[in-house]
Formats: structure tokens, sequence, C-alpha cells
């Protein structure tokens, strides 16, 4: 009847007790009379029935522990089942969500910032600039066939090129300067910078440079302006000046540093890189190659697939064809692109660690540090891919 021994063997020993309760203190002493012995009887017997009640009412009390024993187990045995279901339940939980969880995209790493190359000691020419200067002037004309070329190759100059009324002459017109305290001194200064001409069957020659040693000492500039036929093909390389270059449709190869470079309504190819000085593309129609850093660079009304990459400066590009075509890496600056209201074709922007705006329609996700539009607009040929590094980018929508 007892399934546990342990409570089988503690009702026992009640009722065993409880049949030995013992006598009276009296009861070791010899009888006087037989009217003690029949009282004694007596009590015995009463005494035998209360543990015969007690033995029963423990009976009946183990019968109790035994049912509620067995429906405590019955419950356990139906709820131990939904507690295992309900921690399996939260473990497969836990699993799905741990798969969900995305992992942490690694960081980009921050690019490199360029060797700053040795500059010339700047700190006398203010004061030598308000001292006395030293002007010599060059004028120079060459005969040329269609299609010459221009090659510059020049340091401490400043570039005005335009097409001239003449299509068959190059023609130069160069103003060197030099400064210092007395008029002897700035004029002494002259012959440290050089200036040479060479012209072969397919491009004129024009080199400015210091003198040997002259780049820490020099004090003075160039500052050129050359008229050529409009269709001259162009390759300049400067430093150390502003380079303005208009309405030429030969084709453009131009290098900058150290000073501001402005091209306008030009036709052709462009291949541009600038470093340490702004770039302004003003109307350019054809193809556009450019690579910028440490300036701020702008492309207004472009006509023409465009490839550029610019770092630590703010880019501006205004795109004015309904099949613009650019493909741009920036980096450490804020990025604004411009398209027109009849733009059709496809968007795709990544930035890391920069926020994106874009034109409502597109998709839009965002990963930890990362975020992503693309989609289209229209079913045009356009195409527009952008990926950016610590720059916040913002696509919009134009109507001018």
């Amino acid at each position: 009847m007892f399934r546990d021994p342990f409570l089988k063997a503690f009702l026992f020993g009640v009722t065993w007790s409880l049949l030995f309760i013992p006598l009276p203190s009296g009861a070791d002493e010899p009888e006087t009379s037989n009217e003690t012995g029949v009282i004694r009887e007596a009590s015995a017997a009463a005494m035998a029935r209360q543990a015969e009640q007690m033995a029963k009412q423990a009976e009946d009390l183990a019968k109790q522990c035994e049912q509620m024993a067995e429906h405590i187990g019955k419950q356990m045995e139906h709820i131990l089942p939904q507690i295992e279901k309900q921690v399996q339940s939260a473990m497969n939980l836990a699993a799905r969500m741990s798969e969900n969880i995305p992992p942490v995209p690694p960081i980009p790493p921050i690019p490199p910032i360029p060797d700053i190359p040795k500059l010339p000691n700047f700190a006398h020419l203010g004061q030598d600039a308000e001292g006395e200067e030293a002007v010599e002037t060059l004028e120079k004309t060459f005969e040329v066939q269609p299609g010459t070329a221009l090659h510059v190759d020049s340091s401490f100059s400043s570039y005005r090129i335009q097409p001239g009324e003449d299509h068959a002459k190059m023609v130069f017109s160069i103003e060197k300067k030099t400064f210092g305290k007395t008029k002897e001194e700035a004029q002494k200064q002259l012959p440290a910078i050089t200036i040479t001409f060479e012209q072969t069957r397919e491009a004129v020659i024009l080199k400015i440079q210091p003198e040997k040693d002259q780049h820490v000492i020099l004090n003075g500039h160039c500052e050129v302006r050359i008229l050529v036929p409009e269709n001259t093909p162009i390759q300049l390389r400067n430093d150390f000046g502003d380079v303005n270059l208009e309405k030429l449709t030969g084709g453009v190869n131009l290098e900058n540093k150290f000073g501001s470079a402005y091209v306008g309504y030009t036709k052709g190819h462009l291949n541009a890189a600038a470093e340490y000085g702004n770039l302004t593309i003003d109307a350019h129609e054809g193809p556009t190659k450019v690579r910028s850093q440490f300036g701020n660079t702008r492309f207004d009304a472009l006509k023409g697939d465009l490839d550029v990459q610019t770092g630590y400066g703010q880019t501006f590009i205004d795109l004015d064809s309904p099949n613009a075509r650019l493909t741009g890496t920036f980096s450490f600056g804020d990025i604004f692109v411009a398209i027109p209201a009849d733009f059709s074709g496809a968007i795709e922007a990544v930035s890391s660690f920069g926020e994106i705006k874009a034109p409502a329609g597109l998709r839009k996700k965002k990963e930890m540090f990362n975020e992503s539009v693309s989609g289209r607009l229209g079913g045009g040929e356009g195409t527009i891919k952008i990926n950016s590094s610590y720059s916040p980018v913002t696509i919009e929508i134009t109507d001018y």
C-alpha cells in the first residue's frame, strides 16, 4: 500500500508507540483490592481502544498521503512535458535570434593621408612683394598645323589658355615677376626662372622652371596667357599657381598642385588631377576623369560620363543629362549629386560611416556602420554608382 518506505516506517513507529503507552505510576504496586484491579482493566481497555482509533486514524492519514502523492505525481507528469516544451521553444527562439543578428561589419580602413611634398620657403615672399618688383616680358608666336598639341611643364606659374582668332597660330604672352628689398635685388632674381620653348611636328612645348636648387629661395612667378586654335589638345602640368582653361575642344590633360584650377565650356576628353587646391569643371561636354585631394571639387552642368575620385574635400556634381553615367569614390568630405528631373536609369550608393539621402522610391538598407540605397528611376540607360567612406552622400533631383 505504501510505496514510500520512509513514510511506511514512520507510520508503523507511531502506531507501535501508541500500543505501549505506560501505565500510571502506581501500576508496579501490588493490588490491594479487586476494585483497584477492575479500574485498571477498564483503563487498559479504554487505552487499547484509543490506541486502535489512533492507528486507524494513522492508516487513514497514510492513505490520504498516498493519494496526494499519486495526485502530485500525475500533475508532475502533466507539467514536466509542458516545461520541457517551453524550454525547448525558448532555446529554438534564441538560436533563431542569434542566426538573424548580422555580423559586425569590418570597419573600413581610414585612407592614408598622402605625403605632403617639400614646400618652398614662402616666409619671405610677402615681405619682398611689398618691396621692389622686377618684370620681364616675353612674347612668342608659333605657326602650327591643325591638331598640333600644346604641352606645358612648369612651376610657380599661373595660366590662362583660350582660343585665339587665328586658327593657325599659338601666341604666348609671359610676364616674369620677381621681388626684392631693392630694385637690384629683384632684378638679380629674374634669371632664376628659366623659360624654354620647343616645337615638334606633334606639339609646341613650353617649360618654366626655377634654376636648380632655386625652389627654396625663389622670390617670383610667371603669369602666362596663351591663345591657341580652338581644337588644340592641351597637356599641362603645373604646381604653385592657378590654371584657367576655357572654350577648348581638343581635349585636356591637366595636373595642378598647390593652386586652383578652372576648366569651363570645353569639349572632348578631360583628364584632371588636382592636389592641395580647388578644382571646378563647368559645362564640359565629353567623358571626364578626375582625381582630386585636399581641395573642393565642383562639376556644373556636366554632359558626359564621369569617373571621379576625391578625398579630403567637398564634392558637388551637377549632371545635365537624362542618361548620365557617374562612377564615384569619395572619402572624408560631403558629397552632393544633383540629377535632372528627366534622369532615367539605375542608382546604387554605398557609404561607410556616412549617411545617404536619396530620392523616394529607392531601397534603403542600413547595417551597423554601413548604409546603401539602390533601385531605378525610369528604364533608361543612366547609371550612378557611388562608394564613399566617412562621407555623407546626398542625391537629389533638381528642376533647374
